[in-house]
């Protein structure tokens, strides 16, 4: 009896919330011991979830909701005011890329420190193709070449979002077999230049190769034959290209467009074990045309813990193409934590991700952080546990007026301020459910996410050491008023007594 109390009083804080689960986790057969044992942590797990989802709503009550971060929402009333208004271009969603551009403009005039747009753009646009009778950066979508020129105009400013996946087999190597020939566009002195190059090439749908020249770095791009290598060498502004044969030996330097996607987006933390991030298999990146050393990549992935509830985000997971090397990307929070800090120095020590010397967030060393929710309970708005949320129309209402020389409508209050560009209308993917309550936007947890890297707050767990003191003292506490109370046990009134006291333990742990 005194081994069963005490291990009961232990069990209160041996459990721990766990995080989502992993693509290769398999659950062992129920049957054998291993799965009987894996059943009843899950039993527990489950148990430990609500009253986690009890503590951080509690939490809530007495937090103050950031205004540090400011979500800007294309909701219904958006969609409905722009479908009624004068503007052809925005009448149907999506909007053409131009105009997302120009209110992320807009928005770092009134004073924001950084946008996040909470949208993927991995294909050209649909409103412009490549354009092959002009030359240089104009030979790309007009469209997305357009969003990329008026991101251009406020360097590192923006953040970029992708998605990734889990599951699923890792992308296969480009095939060349279509490109019997390759065409010289020149040559260079870093891999920076060169990378700038090949993404006209890239653009254009036709595969890229940076191949050492002593100590610089040449760019072909592959073409079917030397007329097509001529007609793009005029095109991409380089006459007279020296054209050869496409040798087998090409395809180790050849650069996909996800290649210059991970050399812009990676990062490397000191302090930390890739081996032990979570590995991503499938990534989801911005179109070719897009890429700039000029913004920042994060991630928009929210994976839900077996529950289906959202309680943190990876801020770091790993990624390694065809088996190779492994590669560390951010989340979509961290990045524009890292383009306010005004650096790509992170360092991990004693379960904290370290941002420069600026901010630090609570994070274990999966890369994993559990946020510290700054409700009570989810709004009936979009904006969610933040303090405020403004409205696209107003935005584009604001963008008008200056395109058309007007004194602008709205006062946001952006200065200083964080903002965050998602869609809550009904174009949105799936809302999330939360501690704090369902139907939250997924730009309204990265939102919420940064706030907490901003403040330089978290969950933060107690380390196994502490749990294992704990659950010892509450099993001896256990252990000896079992012995010392077990003459009770001998008359029902002292079994009810017991069982008073075993209850009253119970809830000073909780207390």
């Amino acid at each position: 009896m005194a081994a069963l109390f005490g291990c009961l009083l232990g069990l209160l804080v041996s459990q721990r919330v766990t995080g989502p689960t992993r693509a290769d986790d398999t659950p062992a057969p129920l049957l054998s011991p291993s799965g009987f044992i894996d059943g009843i942590s899950h039993w527990l797990d489950g148990g430990e979830r609500v009253f986690y989802d009890w503590r951080i709503r509690q939490l809530g009550e007495v937090s103050e909701r950031s205004d540090r971060v400011v979500l800007v929402s294309i909701d219904d009333d958006t969609l409905a005011e722009a479908q009624q208004g004068p503007r052809a271009d925005i009448a149907a969603y999506p909007w053409p890329r131009q105009v997302m551009g120009g209110m992320v403009h807009r928005l770092v005039e009134e004073g924001a420190s950084v946008v996040m747009l909470d949208f993927t753009y991995p294909e050209l646009s649909p409103r412009a193709c490549v354009t092959p009778t002009r030359t240089g950066r104009g030979a790309l979508s007009q469209d997305d070449d357009a969003l990329r020129a008026l991101l251009d105009q406020d360097p590192g400013h923006s953040v970029l979002a992708f998605r990734w996946g889990a599951e699923g087999t890792r992308s296969l190597p480009p095939t060349g077999r279509l490109w019997p020939y390759r065409v010289r566009l020149g040559s260079y002195p870093g891999v920076t230049e060169a990378r700038a190059r090949a993404q006209s090439v890239l653009a254009l749908q036709r595969p890229a190769f940076l191949i050492p020249a002593g100590k610089g770095m040449e760019v072909w791009a592959g073409v079917a034959d030397e007329g097509e290598g001529r007609s793009l060498g005029e095109q991409l502004g380089t006459a007279a290209a020296s054209i050869q044969e496409r040798r087998a030996a090409d395809d180790a330097f050849r650069v996909a467009p996800s290649d210059l996607f991970l050399a812009l987006a990676s990062v490397q933390v000191q302090g930390l074990d890739p081996e032990k991030l979570l590995e991503v298999r499938q990534l989801q990146h911005p179109v070719t045309p897009l890429l700039s050393p000029a913004s920042g990549y994060g991630a928009t992935t929210l994976p839900a813990d077996p529950d289906g509830v959202v309680r943190g985000v990876p801020h770091l997971v790993a990624y390694s193409p065809r088996g190779g090397e492994r590669y560390v990307l951010p989340s979509l929070p961290l990045a524009a934590a890292m383009r306010l800090a005004g650096t790509q120095k992170l360092r991990y020590a004693e379960g904290r991700l370290y941002i420069g010397d600026k901010y630090s967030v609570p994070m274990d060393a999966s890369g994993y952080s559990l946020l510290r929710w700054e409700a009570p309970s989810a709004t009936r708005g979009a904006r969610g546990p933040l303090a405020r949320s403004i409205r696209a129309w107003n935005v584009l209402l604001n963008l008008f007026d200056t395109q058309e020389a007007r004194p602008t409508r709205f006062d946001h209050d952006l200065e200083g301020r964080a903002v965050i560009l998602t869609n809550t209308s009904s174009y949105a993917p799936e809302r999330r459910v939360t501690p704090i309550g369902p139907g939250i936007a997924n730009g309204a947890v990265l939102g919420q996410a940064l706030a907490n890297i901003l403040a330089s707050d978290g969950i933060v767990r107690a380390p196994p050491k502490v749990d294992m003191l704990a659950t010892m003292g509450l099993a001896f506490i256990g252990a000896f008023l079992a012995l010392s109370c077990s003459w009770l046990l001998r008359s029902v009134g002292g079994a009810f007594l017991f069982v008073c006291v075993a209850v009253a333990a119970g809830a000073g742990y909780v207390g």
